[in-house]
């Protein structure tokens, strides 16, 4: 195992980088990007200064391989977690700003409303059943609400 890695050409750097990105397409976990990208820079860098020992080319591509992991998390995995729907997935924080008809009145700061096929919990100010509410805020599974002005 010690004379092939002694013997390490870039040829062997570049089909490792190419493998591992091409399984990084297949599986898509994001984890094989930055060591693929490593061992191509590695055959560059061998390919221009083939006096590299093997050692060398291993500190390379450590270091390449974390550096390029490193770029990715930082400046395009973070640029990926923005969205322009911040709500889409929680459906409670999307109720802020309803207006709604009370289906049960509120007593002793509780009652309840419904909205599509969903019963809610709301806690408010003391209102009759048919008082039109809008929500103002959610705690948990409680919307918060307050009287709606005519």
């Amino acid at each position: 195992m010690l004379t092939f890695i002694a013997q390490l050409e870039p040829w062997h750097w570049m089909a490792a980088g190419v493998i591992l990105l091409a399984i990084e397409v297949l599986i898509g976990t994001e984890l094989l990007l930055g060591i693929g990208l490593g061992a191509l820079a590695v055959a560059l860098v061998y390919k221009v200064s083939p006096e590299l020992t093997w050692q060398m080319q291993l500190v390379w591509f450590g270091v390449f391989s974390l550096l390029f992991t490193l770029l990715y998390w930082k400046k395009f995995r973070a640029a990926g977690q923005k969205t322009d729907q911040p709500l889409l997935n929680n459906r409670t924080e999307q109720l802020v700003g309803s207006v709604l008809p009370l289906l049960e009145s509120i007593e002793n700061g509780r009652g309840r409303v419904q909205i599509a096929d969903a019963l809610w919990v709301v806690d408010g100010p003391e209102a009759p059943k048919g008082t039109i509410v809008r929500v103002i805020g959610v705690e948990g599974m409680t919307l918060k609400v307050e009287l709606q002005d005519s």
